[in-house]
């Protein structure tokens, strides 16, 4: 017999098994499939968008997407170092946004409020437990805060007779005392960071407290067009002080943000009050 015939004679390849259409998808990674199929909520933004530039994914955004709690989101919470640090919330709230390219630093502090609240009620619920302190009698007394509400709480902007909005989200106005003209822009959670590490370092260091012209210089982008940081700051320290009163004073109207207050009844002595509600190590740890 030939070669071709030996070649001819011998066994076919058995056919290839047909796949499933289900076999040809391969399996998720189980990071990525919890990634994708874990719960989510829109969270409404108490400034709903207005005051980010245009080149950030919050620009003219009501609302954000945020994940819901999960175990390795309590392991941040809960990490030694990151407590040291002062920089487990921030952590927290980067980890449970689900566009990424929304940075916490960059966040609005009343809008980075709301979603710390929000995440909140969904990891551990809605009750909050709480001390207040009777400005009366002067006696702790517990209460219960219900978070699911929490957008009663929004203090949102208002267009003020004094301040006017620009095209960049900052606000305008006209000094009483000396008549320049300020534009003054809302603090960042980054901001907010950097305040507190000022004053910290100078307390550390005995060195003077200047929070009155710190906060200033953080807030005011330019007076009378001037913008240079140099000409600025100088400016800022000659500001009369009934002028600079005026923008502390009115700045807090501006933010648009989450301010937990309750009507609070003393068990003790019987005084009623609104009292803010304080947000204070049991927020993220229930169980301290």
């Amino acid at each position: 017999m030939s070669r071709n015939s030996n070649r001819m004679a011998r066994k076919a390849p058995p056919a290839k098994k047909q796949t499933a259409p289900e076999e040809l998808q391969s399996p998720q990674p189980p990071v990525q499939a919890v990634r994708r199929t874990a719960n989510t909520e829109f969270v409404e933004l108490p400034s709903r968008g207005l005051f980010y530039p245009q080149n950030h994914p919050l620009h003219g955004q009501e609302t954000v997407e945020i994940r819901f709690m999960t175990a390795r989101d309590e392991d941040i919470l809960t990490s030694p170092a990151l407590l040291r640090k002062g920089v487990a919330i921030d952590k927290f709230i980067q980890n449970i946004m689900v566009d990424q390219s929304i940075q916490v630093a960059d966040l609005l502090i009343g809008d980075k409020s709301a979603i710390m609240v929000a995440a909140r009620v969904t990891g551990y619920g809605p009750d909050y437990e709480v001390k207040i302190t009777c400005p009366e009698c002067n006696t702790d007394c517990d209460i219960t805060v219900d978070l699911s509400e929490y957008h009663k709480y929004f203090e949102k902007f208002e267009q003020s007779e004094n301040f006017k909005t620009n095209q960049q989200g900052h606000f305008e106005t006209t000094l009483p005392m000396s008549g320049q003209n300020v534009v003054v822009r809302l603090l960042t959670s980054r901001d907010e960071s950097r305040m507190a590490s000022r004053m910290s370092s100078k307390k550390k260091n005995k060195l003077a407290e200047t929070n009155t012209t710190d906060f200033l210089k953080m807030i005011i982008v330019s007076i009378d067009e001037i913008a240079n940081p140099a000409d600025l700051n100088e400016m800022i320290g000659e500001m009369p002080a009934r002028d600079s009163r005026f923008l502390r004073k009115n700045y807090a109207s501006l933010v648009p943000t989450v301010r937990l207050k309750e009507d609070f009844e003393c068990m003790y002595c019987g005084a009623e009050a609104e009292t803010e509600v304080p947000l204070e190590a049991t927020f993220f740890w229930p169980d301290l």
